[in-house]
C-alpha cells in the first residue's frame, strides 16, 4: 500500500508490529545509515493512560513529550500530527520513520496521515507514505499467530475496550505491510511485497 509518489514531499515510513526489539533495530539502522533521516518513536502506557513520543536523529535524541490519553488503533493524536507537519515543512530531514505502539494498525495510520489537516495545513501537501512496514520476531511469530491471548492480557492493548487477539493483530500487520522485517538470532531480514 505505498501511497503518494509525488516528488518534493517528505517520505514517511510507518512501522507497526508486536516486536519492539526489531522495530528499535530498524530505527537505529535508519538513523545511522541515513544521516538526514529521523525516527519518530510513539509509545503508549495503558496503565498510566499516557502517550509519549521521542524524535531521534543521527546524533541521538532530539526532543520528546508525554501527554495523557489513550490512542486509537488507527490515528495518531493531533500533537504528534503537528510534529510531523513541522518536520515536513522545516526541511531538515530527507526521511522520517514513525514507529508505532504494538496495537496500532500501521496501514490505517498511514491512510489517516494523508487525510488529516493540522491548523489548516493538509499533511498530504507535505509528506508521502513511502512504506507500511511490519516488524516481526522469529522467536515468537508462530506463537503470536497461533495463540488466543488478547492484546490486553499481554499488556499491549491501546485501551480497556481493545478486545483484539495477538494473533489477529499479528496477522493483520503481516497482511497489509509493503515491507516485512523479520528479526531473530541471526540478524534482520527484509522482504518487500511486489506491487
Amino acid at each position: 500500500m505505498t501511497l503518494g509518489r509525488r516528488m518534493g514531499l517528505l517520505p514517511v515510513a510507518v512501522i507497526g508490529g508486536l516486536a519492539y526489539g526489531v522495530r528499535d533495530c530498524i530505527a537505529d539502522l535508519v538513523r545511522f545509515e541515513k544521516p538526514r533521516a529521523a525516527v519518530l518513536a510513539v509509545r503508549t502506557n495503558f496503565v498510566e493512560q499516557s502517550i509519549s513520543w521521542k524524535l531521534y536523529e543521527h546524533s541521538g535524541p532530539k526532543g520528546g513529550s508525554t501527554e495523557s490519553g489513550i490512542l486509537s488503533s488507527d490515528m495518531l493524536p493531533v500533537s504528534i500530527l503537528s510534529i510531523l507537519l513541522t518536520l515536513a515543512r522545516d526541511g531538515l530531514y530527507d526521511y522520517i520513520l514513525v514507529t508505532l505502539p504494538p496495537g496500532m494498525q500501521a496501514d490505517l495510520v498511514a491512510l489517516n496521515l494523508l487525510q488529516w489537516s493540522v491548523r489548516g495545513q493538509a499533511l498530504a501537501d507535505h509528506l508521502r507514505i513511502s512504506a507500511v512496514v511490519a516488524a516481526v520476531d522469529t522467536s515468537c511469530l508462530e506463537t503470536d499467530l497461533d495463540c488466543g491471548d488478547r492484546m490486553i492480557e499481554r499488556g499491549l492493548a491501546l485501551g480497556p475496550e481493545d478486545s483484539r487477539t495477538v494473533a489477529e493483530t499479528t496477522a493483520r500487520n503481516l497482511e497489509v505491510a509493503d515491507v516485512v522485517v523479520v528479526g531473530g538470532i541471526g540478524g534482520l531480514w527484509m522482504t518487500r511485497r511486489e506491487p
